[in-house]
């Protein structure tokens, strides 16, 4: 008999990487991450059976079938290029100081045209000591964000909140876990 492998202790979120899909693709890595959840989308297996009287003659059965997942995670940075990609809007950085701009959300009450990425989300595994032995990467292909939430707090900081779906095409894993040495480089 095999023993049970064995990849740690699952800690924290250590960064977060979204590649978008598009001819020139973007990545945005980042560190500020507070919170992530993800839950499966599921369609429904179904039983069918025929009961006669006090007796099962025989039923049919189906499977319950993974779609995908829905996706959350918080920040408390507030990072324009990736608000905008997740709301579905448009930052504009300021001409003269890429520090300030403007960011315009999508207009009330008319289609929106999000664009799909990836998401990879890192934790790491932890040793008895506190030091990382490794890490954990999260992968959700064909991401699309929906309208972001968000909340403020007199003397505390504001909170936004990211939701998405990750929803890949028929013959994909809709998740992947790999165990890996290093964390991607952030930039």
């Amino acid at each position: 008999m095999a023993g049970i492998v064995d990849w740690g202790n699952i800690a924290n979120i250590e960064r977060v990487k979204i590649v978008t899909k598009e001819t020139t693709p973007k990545t945005y890595v980042f560190e500020t991450a507070a919170s992530a959840n993800f839950t499966a989308v599921v369609s429904a297996g179904a039983e069918n059976e025929l009961r006669i009287k006090d007796t099962i003659h025989g039923q049919i059965k189906t499977e319950d079938l993974v779609k995908g997942y829905d996706l959350t995670f918080d920040d408390q940075k507030l990072l324009p290029e990736v608000f905008a990609l997740i709301d579905g809007g448009k930052y504009t950085p300021d001409v003269l100081d890429e520090e300030f701009g403007k960011y315009e959300g999508p207009m009330a009450g008319a289609a929106v045209s999000r664009k799909k990425f990836d998401l990879s989300l890192y934790t790491s595994d932890r040793d008895g000591d506190g030091s990382a032995v490794a890490y954990h990467e999260w992968f959700f292909p064909s991401c699309k964000g929906k309208p972001v939430e968000g909340s403020f707090k007199d003397g505390d900081f504001a909170t936004n909140s990211y939701k998405l779906s990750s929803r890949p095409p028929n013959g994909m894993s809709p998740l992947t876990v790999e165990r890996i040495e290093e964390l991607p480089a952030v930039g």
